[in-house]
């Protein structure tokens, strides 16, 4: 009996000492691919060529600072911040070894002023002279494409495969009102809220759209849709009337889009990158912009300007990171980082990069008094 016992603990020690060196040997795996992924950061072995097309792919992620969790440094290795993009856009324009930028338009993932920021930095490369070449394999397959469109206007070229389609069909918006459905269930939703366009308990407090909310949400929808045909017609030579007209026929084909003047060539992703390689040379690199960030270097006395990213909720107290990414713009937290930026007197500036939907009032004050102090 006493045997077995001792057998049957034996088994389970045996098994958790197992479990124990597997998961030692997993930890130390995991370890090596983050040291070896942060030296790539670090110290990058791909030096810029002499010549070399500034290659940007869309559907490697763009975010608005950088993360302190590893495991999200870790997801970015192909992917950098909003800020470093924008650099190296402006740094491709003076400099030689980048003879045109290329980019890939597939699987974009950014907000409006996101895109607005970029749209501005290829706008100011494309006065240098060179030239920016955009790829799509399609912009929306049926669906709405419009902002991905919409970047693509700040290209000099713009090439999609044949046999697809471009879906500029505008704007709309919708929202779910559940007060009925709470009505049912014996619930009334009860909030507080200071002037009508404050519209956002409307869906558990309403059965439709309030004439403020309806008015704000068509505002938006509205400066949207101006500022791509604007931007359409300019960089493509057409009418806002035709535009128009080419929106509320959407979604196109390819081969419409091209008679329409929407793009320049239907072609396959190999003979864009053979077109381009014709055009600037056999051998000419497709250099990634977030090795290219990597080779540009800051003067030491140039004038320091310091950049506070505020995002989220604006709430009382600290900010509290999800997994390394700030969820929430806490008022004490900020008033510290503008405290410590104002006491660094390398910065001759500072700027705050806001990206909220709003919050508490009273957060909101503090944190605002501590920036106009």
């Amino acid at each position: 009996m006493f045997k077995g016992v001792g057998n049957f603990f034996g088994r389970v020690l045996l098994n958790i000492i197992t479990t124990l060196i597997s998961a030692c040997i997993i930890l130390a795996i995991i370890v090596s691919i983050f040291a070896e992924s942060g030296k790539e950061l670090i110290n990058p072995n791909d030096e810029l060529p002499k010549k070399a097309l500034l290659y940007i792919d869309f559907s490697n992620p763009i975010i608005d600072s950088e993360p302190d969790d590893p495991l999200d440094s870790f997801n970015l290795r192909n992917g950098q911040t909003l800020r470093s993009l924008i650099k190296c856009i402006k740094k491709a324009k003076t400099d030689d070894r980048i003879v045109a930028i290329a980019a890939k338009l597939d699987d974009v993932n950014l907000t409006p002023s996101q895109i607005q920021e970029i749209h501005a930095a290829l706008q100011g490369f494309n006065k240098s002279g060179k030239q920016s070449h955009a790829y799509a394999t399609s912009f929306g397959e049926l669906s709405n494409a419009t902002f991905q469109y919409y970047l693509s206007t700040a290209f000099s070229k713009v090439s999609v495969y044949p046999f697809s389609y471009v879906g500029i069909m505008g704007f709309a918006s919708d929202m779910p009102f559940l007060k009925e459905s709470f009505e049912l269930i014996g619930i009334t939703p009860q909030f507080t809220k200071r002037h009508e366009y404050k519209s956002a308990p409307e869906m558990f407090t309403e059965t439709k759209m309030s004439p403020a909310n309806k008015e704000a949400t068509q505002r938006i929808l509205d400066v949207y849709l101006d500022n791509i045909i604007k931007a359409t017609s300019v960089a493509r030579q057409i009418t806002h009337e035709r535009i128009k007209k080419l929106i509320d026929t959407s979604p196109l084909t390819s081969k419409e889009a091209l008679a329409e003047g929407l793009i320049d060539t239907r072609c396959t992703w190999h003979e864009f990158k053979q077109d381009l390689r014709i055009q600037y040379g056999k051998k000419i690199p497709f250099y990634s912009s977030h090795k290219y960030v990597r080779q540009l270097t800051a003067d030491p006395k140039a004038p320091r300007i310091a950049i506070i990213n505020a995002t989220g909720d604006v709430v009382l107290g600290k900010t509290a990171p999800v997994l390394g990414r700030d969820t929430s713009i806490g008022s004490s937290s900020f008033v510290k980082n503008i405290n410590a930026a104002l006491k660094n007197k390398k910065n001759k500036a500072i700027i705050i990069r806001v990206n909220s939907p709003g919050g508490s009032p009273v957060a909101a004050a503090t944190a605002g008094a501590s920036a106009v102090a």
